[in-house]
């Protein structure tokens, strides 16, 4: 198990949302700012550069300060609770074990 704490209370729109995970995932120089973005560098943990996650790991997000973020930005917080579902689908279809987990803090 992988742990990642995501500071979601540096996250007050859509711009600040793609920044913190950018920062806290390392995802790549190409990452496109938006969640079918978000979806791919979460489904290929392999472009991660600041978290190493080994094939069979579960990569767990602690999303720091969950209440206030989902109250201030709610469209947000649904996006990442659906993103995240969507990332552990694609595995499953694939015979793999979900590789995402959130714990909201």
């Amino acid at each position: 198990m992988v742990r990642v704490r995501v500071n979601a209370g540096r996250i007050t729109d859509w711009e600040s949302f793609h920044r913190v995970f950018r920062a806290a995932m390392g995802f790549p120089g190409s990452y496109g700012d938006d969640m079918d973005a978000w979806i791919d560098c979460m489904s290929n943990p392999g472009v991660l550069t600041r978290v190493a996650v080994e094939p069979g790991d579960v990569l767990v997000l602690e999303v720091a300060k969950s209440i206030g973020f989902r109250s201030r930005c709610p469209e947000q917080f649904a996006e990442l609770v659906e993103g995240t579902a969507y990332v552990n689908l694609r595995w499953i279809e694939e015979g793999q074990p979900p590789p995402l987990a959130l714990v909201f803090a």
